[in-house]
């Protein structure tokens, strides 16, 4: 039992920032890089929230209403 709950609470924190970075993907936000570089904007942001270090790299407009309320769940 008590290896189950850390294998979930270990796995919690990455399924989380694939999660995020899922849904953000799927509703670009103005200003965002098209292709690879866009999205390595996005998974590096998800990552930092889910780190809780909240660096961004540049470029990446953290100020939507969906980047903000993803992050909060994180």
């Amino acid at each position: 039992y008590e290896m189950k709950r850390a294998v979930i609470l270990c796995l919690a924190t990455p399924v989380c920032i694939l999660a995020g970075s899922a849904i953000a993907s799927l509703h670009p936000m103005p200003g965002l890089d098209s292709g690879a570089h866009g999205f390595t904007q996005i998974l590096y942001a998800f990552s930092s929230m889910g780190a809780n270090n909240g660096s961004a790299m540049a470029g990446y407009d953290t100020m939507g209403w969906l980047v903000n309320g993803l992050g909060g769940l994180l």
